[in-house]
């Protein structure tokens, strides 16, 4: 095991002194491997052997020692770092610039600067480079290399300009935006788009008649950064036919102008983009349109001017803008284009503009849109009646079922009343062979009219699956008592996703309907789906409407099921008791806690301690008395991390114990304490608590900065209103937000709230330099984007 471990480069106590004893006697090729070994460590004897490699006398040692002070950075390895800039090697100078690149010492950045004037290009280059990452101090340095004899270094003191992003370099930049060399044009433009203010923005204006294809383009992205109702007009004239061929290349001009046009939240931007988007001329319409689509509501008060230019021949591509622009004067429109198409007498493709037009009125939302809708779907269906092998099929059009699918997802439903014209439009169909049958159901199911009731319950007998899991989904927004039976029914048909649809519909039933059917089929013995049962029964015994006496009378079924059975049957019974328990109903949770001290069914006991943790209240004295135990080294770790993770809720009276697990080894309970304690509110907390937490978190990043569990203290760190020592403020930004939802068992409790903090600048202390504030920021936005789209 040890071999193994030695392999992978871990460590055990002890092991980095070993390490750095043996390299001083060591050969060259095993010396290379024990600095690999001994770099990842914050060890001082680690860092002094990594030193010592920094003028090892073989080159391939030195070599790799400078790499790997580059890749593993310390301020312990500047004085090494800086006797390596005076050697004669242009390799071994560049080598020690990206090493000192992410130190934070005087010494360093002293040497960083004097390195600018190197005698060689590339080393001028590095020192650029190592000084992209030093903020707003930087910026007088590096304007000095903007305008360095080689092209190369000119290009990279761009490229770190625009990364700090202070406008005082904005009149350098455009300086060199007209230089000779190509690629110092291109990264003066790149960093001019980085660049706040009017200089950057006029600079850019010109440069998208560059000659370099490259240039033109970086320069529409920059102004993409720059929404100003000033470049309007030039943008337009971009996106226009005639200029945008004559400045065709390898980019395309057309496209990056609109982009840059839809953000620019002005009228004169829009009314370009409209004007693009209704000529059929323009090569790049649809990309207006889609520009457009953001800004559709504020365009409703230019529907008088839109509407009389859309026509058969563009309402195809302007029907996702009209639906979105909504409203009756839409629908009206859009209405008076359809009565010119001539009706179909057989059923077929519909046309193209005929389908565009019906998803128009449904994404609109008009009342008056959908009665047309419903109108259209029963004479569809009276033209399109046929018969085939012997099955009377009725047949509708299919973008009208797709239409009123749109409509209803605007409104969130339909309303009641549609169910007489759905119902006289599906009237006379054999249901059984229609191919849009899986669509209707959902449509009826929308009505939450109860008369919808038979056809659903028809339909759960169909052979097809899918069709089922429309009809279950159906009957529970029917809320038909009429449901009750055929869904209790479905929980045992032989697809999980029906079942699955049945239970959910099962938990939208009136509770006092509900909980005799339950308890009537718990003790039937035909087979179902016993856990998918037992869980309905939870959340209806959860329920507000459900009485005291009504609990007490069902929940017996609950304890008798968790108590024995299969493990799974069990485990069910536990999470449906958690159910209860979140209404606080006092025996659901001692039984919780009861079933938690179990040792004989660790499976069972684990989903008690998680159900116990999912309480949306702290637990009582005993039930965090029940969880505390949990936590004693006796227990499994899986017990262990499981009880750290659900006495969250319980601070602050167990933060003492969860801080004992943080400062003890590393362990998944260890872990889980930590996740935990991230979600502690500091207010709640005393001054001292609050101080020891912060000396806990402080430990942990301090020996290894770079490893999951310290960024996640960084978190707490962040939570307590603290910077994280220890490591480069942007670089722990960064970590930081992007882990934040990948560390964390649950994500929004504190992920949300810290990465709000960076993002709107509430805590600038996480990062002292504007780039790299700047980076955290952008970070955080890109996370809680993908955090509101996360399924939860």
């Amino acid at each position: 095991m040890l071999a193994s471990v030695a392999l992978l480069g871990l460590d055990w106590p002890g092991q980095g002194a070993a390490r750095a004893a043996e390299y001083a006697h060591a050969g060259p090729l095993r010396r290379v491997e024990l600095l690999h070994l001994l770099a990842p460590s914050h060890e001082p004897e680690a860092r002094a052997a990594l030193a010592a490699g920094l003028s090892d006398p073989d080159p391939g040692v030195r070599e790799s020692a400078r790499r790997l002070a580059a890749r593993y950075p310390s301020d312990d390895l500047v004085p090494a770092l800086l006797r390596v800039l005076e050697d004669p090697s242009v390799a071994a100078r560049s080598d020690a610039l990206d090493a000192l690149a992410g130190t934070r010492t005087a010494d360093s950045r002293r040497a960083i600067e004097r390195a600018l004037s190197d005698r060689n290009t590339a080393v001028r280059t590095h020192a650029v480079q190592a000084l992209s990452g030093a903020g707003a101090d930087a910026v007088v340095p590096l304007l000095d290399r903007v305008h360095d004899p080689e092209g190369d270094v000119r290009a990279a003191a761009a490229d770190a300009l625009g990364r700090i992003g202070d406008a005082r370099a904005a009149l350098a930049l455009v300086g060199i935006s007209q230089d000779p060399i190509p690629e110092v044009r291109l990264a003066a433009t790149r960093a001019l788009g980085s660049l706040p203010g009017e200089v950057a923005a006029r600079a850019l204006v010109g440069l998208v008649h560059d000659a370099m294809p490259e240039v033109r383009l970086a320069a529409l992205r920059g102004l993409q950064e720059h929404p100003d109702s000033a470049t309007v007009p030039t943008l337009a004239a971009l996106a226009r036919p005639a200029l945008a061929i004559s400045l065709a290349g390898r980019d395309d001009v057309a496209r990056a102008a609109i982009s840059a046009l839809g953000g620019i939240d002005s009228p004169e931007a829009r009314r370009a983009l409209l004007d693009l988007a209704l000529d059929p001329r323009a090569p790049r319409s649809l990309d207006a349109i889609r520009a457009l689509l953001p800004h559709a509501d504020r365009l409703r008060p230019d529907v008088g001017a839109i509407l009389p230019r859309v026509t058969r021949d563009n309402v195809e591509a302007l029907s996702e803008l009209l639906g979105r622009i909504g409203g009756d004067e839409v629908a009206e429109a859009l209405l008076e284009l359809l009565s010119r198409e001539p009706p179909s007498a057989s059923p077929g493709p519909v046309p193209r503009a005929t389908a565009a037009m019906h998803r128009a009125l449904g994404r609109s939302g008009s009342d008056r849109a959908l009665r047309a809708l419903l109108e259209r779907l029963t004479a569809s269906r009276a033209s399109w009646s046929h018969r085939s092998a012997g099955c009377s099929r009725g047949a509708v059009d299919p973008s009208l079922l797709e239409a009123i699918s749109l409509w209803a997802g605007a409104r969130q439903g339909l309303d009641p009343l549609s169910i007489d014209p759905l119902a006289e439009a599906l009237g006379a169909l054999d249901l059984s062979c229609h191919p849009q049958l899986a669509t209707m159901l959902r449509l009826l199911g929308l009505t939450g009219n109860d008369r919808a009731a038979p056809t659903l319950i028809a339909a759960l007998r169909h052979p097809n699956a899918a069709i089922r899991v429309a009809a279950a989904q159906g009957l529970g927004r029917a809320l038909s008592p009429a449901g009750l039976a055929p869904l209790l029914g479905a929980m045992s048909d032989g697809d999980a996703s029906v079942r699955a649809a049945a239970a959910t519909s099962l938990r939208a039933m009136p509770a006092d309907a509900l909980l005799p059917a339950l308890v009537a089929r718990w003790r039937d013995p035909a087979p179902i789906d016993r856990g998918a049962l037992l869980l309905v029964l939870g959340h209806a015994l959860a329920a507000d409407a459900v009485t005291p006496a009504a609990r007490a009378t069902h929940l017996p079924m609950l304890l008798d099921a968790a108590s024995r059975g299969p493990w799974r049957t069990r485990a069910a019974a536990v999470r449906a008791l958690g159910s209860v328990a979140s209404s606080g109903v006092p025996s659901a949770l001692q039984a919780l806690a009861t079933y938690a001290a179990v040792t004989a069914d660790r499976r069972v006991a684990l989903v008690a301690v998680e159900a116990l943790g999912n309480l949306s209240s702290a637990p009582t004295p005993a039930l965090r008395a029940a969880l505390d135990a949990q936590l004693d080294a006796s227990r499994d770790p899986a017990s262990r991390a499981a009880a750290a993770w659900a006495l969250r809720s319980a601070a602050p009276a167990s933060v003492d114990a969860l801080r004992a697990l943080v400062d003890g080894p590393p362990s998944p309970a260890a872990h889980n304490a930590l996740a935990a304690l991230s979600r502690v509110d500091p207010t709640a907390l005393d001054p001292a608590a609050r101080d020891a937490l912060r000396a806990s978190a402080l430990r942990l990043i301090e020996p290894r900065p770079s490893e999951p569990i310290p960024v996640n203290a960084c978190a707490l760190l962040a939570r307590l209103g603290a910077p994280c020592a220890g490591r480069d403020p942007a670089t722990y930004g960064e970590a930081a937000t992007t882990d934040l939802r990948v560390l964390d068992p649950e994500r929004a409790p504190i992920s949300r709230p810290v990465l709000l903090q960076l993002g709107d600048g509430a805590t600038v202390w996480i990062s002292p330099d504007v780039d790299g504030y700047i980076r955290v920021r952008d970070t955080a936005a890109g996370t809680l984007q993908v955090l509101d789209h996360d399924a939860p």
